[in-house]
């Protein structure tokens, strides 16, 4: 199965119109070195897909966005962040199944 990946790219540029989004949005920082955020990838990306009507999805590469690391207080990778109506309400840190990104996420959607 070969599909479109469902994960927008962040940037400082398209930031506020993605974050501003009626719909809760999930953004993912990681780094094109990093193990984990590899691993992590499929579980992500699988979340991108069955939400879609409920989440939008998008990631940041924290070696191209050093200002929304900053913005973000990112400290290491692979790290996730809810936004919910502007607000981050949730933050997950480190690799996680897709089963236990699921668990947390649906209470905000």
């Amino acid at each position: 199965m070969n599909t479109a990946n469902p994960i927008s790219e962040l940037t400082q540029a398209n930031h506020d119109n993605l974050i501003k989004d009626t719909k809760p949005v999930l953004i993912k920082f990681f780094a094109t070195w990093c193990g984990p955020c590899k691993a992590m990838a499929p579980a992500v990306e699988a979340l991108a897909q069955e939400l879609s009507e409920q989440l939008n999805v998008v990631e940041a590469d924290i070696d191209k966005t050093p200002e929304l690391v900053k913005q973000y207080g990112i400290q290491s990778v692979p790290t996730l962040v809810l936004v919910k109506n502007g607000e981050s309400v949730k933050r997950i840190t480190g690799v996680q199944s897709k089963g236990n990104l699921e668990a947390i996420i649906q209470p905000y959607l």
